[in-house]
């Protein structure tokens, strides 16, 4: 498992700094830049069976993060789109919750109102580097979108795919990042419109969570891709970790590769199959020389 790099290291302590420095903004400054996003109590309800309330629009919200989780590799347009609309959702989530974290009414205290937004903007700083595959390289993304190439090929659908290729695997870890950086956002949101506070009974819990959390998404943008190339034992030559697939902007580089790496793939399996009709030719061939020269024999005692 690789160690981390000093890339990587400039972007965790660059996501900390701008976490810290985005609580220089006054409160009240948030407060108004942020009123778009509250939507003050559209889409809360009552509902009179459980004498409760529930919130409409934040259940939306959650819907559509875990329906994308699972379907971004079905996007027409590629890595590029997928990772482009990955980051505007999260932005968005992102903003959502901070214009609720301001707005708590049960929470008076404006120290406890900042740890909880630096609490949130560390989630989704992690979830956005992390999403985005800017540890990896967009490794991640490329594995799952290989996958959809491979599900058009009928050697897919063996059990023996699974344990030759990490594309599976690496897909699921995909969805892991992209589910619990956006499903955690909505999830505050959606206790913070109901409640007035912070999800957590007390403060200290709080910040565990939040901090478990963000070590989640940084394990698996850092170390999700190596460890399951690992596992899988790919070849020094087709592992995503050692070629550098893209640089972390470069969208068309990473479509590119993409590309590459599926042609290999096909040219890999259209060899093996021209090797095994070779030797199926060669077969017969051979069992034809074998009769004829029993035949021989057999002719040559018959004369004698």
């Amino acid at each position: 498992m690789d160690s981390i790099t000093t890339y990587n290291l400039i972007v965790i302590l660059s996501v900390l700094f701008v976490s810290l420095l985005f609580l220089l903004i006054p409160l009240n400054v948030l407060s108004t830049l942020t009123v778009p996003f509250s939507f003050k109590t559209f889409g809360i309800r009552k509902v009179k069976r459980w004498y409760s309330r529930t919130d409409t629009l934040a259940n939306f919200f959650l819907w559509i993060s875990v329906i994308f989780a699972f379907g971004f590799p079905f996007i027409p347009q590629g890595v590029q789109m997928a990772r482009i609309i990955f980051a505007v959702w999260m932005i968005f989530a992102w903003l959502c919750t901070i214009s609720r974290a301001v707005r708590l009414s049960q929470v008076k205290r404006s120290d406890i109102k900042l740890t909880v937004i630096f609490m949130i903007n560390i989630v989704f700083g992690y979830g956005l580097v992390g999403g985005l595959g800017l540890f990896d390289h967009g490794g991640l993304w490329v594995r799952s979108f290989m996958l959809i190439d491979d599900l058009k090929k009928p050697e897919t659908w063996n059990l023996l795919y699974l344990l030759r290729s990490p594309n599976f695997t690496c897909y699921l870890l995909q969805i892991a990042i992209i589910a619990f950086s956006t499903c955690n956002l909505w999830g505050q949101f959606k206790y913070m419109r109901l409640e007035n506070t912070y999800k957590g009974r007390f403060l200290a819990t709080y910040i565990i969570k939040s901090v478990l959390v963000s070590l989640v998404l940084l394990g698996f943008g850092l170390y999700g891709l190596p460890f399951m190339e690992g596992i899988y034992r790919v070849e020094e030559t087709e592992r995503l970790t050692q070629k550098g697939v893209a640089s972390p902007v470069d969208f068309d580089a990473v479509n590119r590769s993409v590309d590459q790496l599926t042609n290999q793939l096909s040219e890999n399996t259209h060899e093996e199959n021209s090797d095994e009709s070779n030797k199926e030719e060669t077969e017969p061939v051979e069992s034809a020389e074998n009769t004829e020269e029993s035949t021989e024999t057999e002719n040559s005692g018959i004369q004698k």
